[in-house]
């Protein structure tokens, strides 16, 4: 589906996700981000430095940018998320900050994927969830809850109604 393209990541967490867009295909880039440094300490955790986990990856021909920052404060992050194919949102999961990107992507005529995560965490992603329609938004979407994250949910946002299943 993704080949030589750019994916952003909102969330980094442990990085596992990340890990896997970008073990997807090794032409992809994938840039995450995180308003903490959550990762040094998870790599610390498995005897690891950073700089050693960096080359892990680096062996693995998997390509992966790390940023701690907030991509919503930076105009050059907001732009080059408006430039990858592929966005995935795994935030704080209160519908508010996901609601937003959604809003902001939809008034820049965004023309990608969105993969939203625990869409059925709680009654606040719910609701987001079952906001989200093609007549207000001019997105297709689909729950891939079946083949994502069982019981909490994954949903896909196709911006240019472009993937079919």
């Amino acid at each position: 589906l993704l080949e030589g393209s750019l994916i952003v990541e909102m969330g980094t967490l442990h990085g596992g996700s990340a890990l896997a867009l970008a073990s997807g295909s090794p032409s992809n880039k994938v840039v995450t981000y995180n308003i903490l440094d959550d990762l040094t300490p998870n790599a610390r955790a498995c005897g690891m430095s950073i700089e050693s986990y960096h080359q892990s990856l680096r062996e693995l021909n998997l390509d992966v940018e790390f940023r701690i920052d907030d991509i919503l404060s930076s105009p050059g992050a907001l732009s080059e998320m408006l430039g990858a194919s592929l966005i995935h949102i795994d935030i704080n999961h209160e519908g508010d900050i996901e609601d937003a990107v959604i809003q902001y992507l939809v008034g820049m005529s965004y023309q990608g994927l969105v993969l939203l995560d625990d869409i059925y965490l709680n009654p606040l992603m719910d609701r987001l969830w079952g906001s989200i329609s093609r007549e207000e938004h001019g997105v297709c979407k689909y729950d891939l809850t079946d083949w994502g994250h069982v019981g909490v949910g994954t949903g896909l946002l196709d911006f240019g109604c472009t993937v079919y299943f």
